[in-house]
């Protein structure tokens, strides 16, 4: 497994940790809405990355195309919660700042399936099957 790999799992169980008890406090009304969506989107995006973690080759890639969909709405329902203040300007801002490092390292997992880029282990590896 790719730091890339491990990183973006790791985020989500810690965005998810975060998000279900913070989601209880949400508005009772909203619950079958907002709520609902947001807590699904989150709990896609982490299912889907488990499952790309397996995953190999194309079947990989489109597994991480859908985890960039689920990201987004995440994002969407994250932002509607903090305009409707059901989360302080403090949670939100440290929130976002997980997501865009989740981000980065799917980004980064994306581009190592697609054989663009190898992770710093990856690297490592290959530096010293080099020199050695």
């Amino acid at each position: 497994m790719s730091d890339a790999e491990l990183a973006a799992l790791n985020l989500a169980v810690d965005f998810i940790t975060w998000l279900l008890p913070t989601s209880s406090r949400f508005p009772q009304a909203h619950r079958q809405t907002i709520t609902l969506n947001l807590l699904a989107s989150a709990l896609d995006l982490h299912e889907r990355l488990e499952a790309a973690s397996v995953a190999q080759g194309s079947s990989r890639l489109a597994t991480l195309i859908l985890v960039v969909d689920d990201l987004g709405k995440v994002r969407l329902y994250l932002r509607m919660a903090a305009k409707l203040s059901w989360v302080n300007q403090t949670e939100y801002l440290k929130t976002v700042q997980l997501l865009a490092e989740l981000d980065r390292h799917l980004q980064t997992w994306i581009k190592i399936t697609r054989g663009g880029v190898q992770d710093s282990a990856q690297m490592s590896l290959t530096s010293f099957t080099v020199s050695s």
